[in-house]
């Protein structure tokens, strides 16, 4: 059930006004996201492809194939990194097996359906990412790029990040 205005609690926070919702970084970095994704949208869309399913992919082509780290590299949650591996399977681009040094441990790589996708969309992303970096100016491309590098320290410092944001 929605409240209205005039019925919700007048509740002033301790510590002053809140800052407006346009004016939180955590939104302001979801907008960039949103806006530098709109570039890879229709290319991912035209192999049938979420944006996190290709984070995935990528990762795994770079290597990173155990579950764990997999979640990590993404930044994909466990939980739905669970579900979106089965639709990667389902898909036919990848499997998943036990580890046989360590039982606990699952092991994920690409078919080779997924490879082939995996091949034929990256031929594209280099285009995008120079048109991208074209539009926005290296400058603005240096920025971002110096802000994620940036974006461990403050993992660091904060503790966790996602849950001080």
């Amino acid at each position: 059930m929605l409240m209205n205005m005039k019925d919700q609690p007048d509740v002033k926070p301790e510590h002053g006004p809140i800052r407006p919702l346009e004016e939180s970084l955590p939104i302001q970095l979801l907008k960039v996201h949103d806006q530098v994704m709109a570039y890879f949208r229709p290319m991912l869309n035209r192999f049938g492809m979420t944006d996190q399913q290709w984070r995935v992919l990528r990762a795994i082509a770079a290597g990173v194939t155990d579950f764990a780290a997999l979640a990590e590299a993404t930044h994909i949650q466990p939980a739905s990194l669970s579900r979106m591996l089965i639709t990667l399977q389902n898909h036919g681009w990848t499997t998943r097996v036990v580890s046989e040094t360590d039982r606990r441990q699952r092991i994920v790589s690409m078919t080779p359906e997924g490879w082939a996708l995996f091949h034929a969309a990256s031929a594209e992303t280099e285009a995008i990412h120079a048109e991208l970096e074209r539009d926005l100016g290296p400058a603005y491309a240096a920025m971002l790029a110096a802000l994620s590098a940036g974006s461990g320290r403050m993992a660091a410092v904060s503790g966790d990040a996602e849950s001080s944001l």
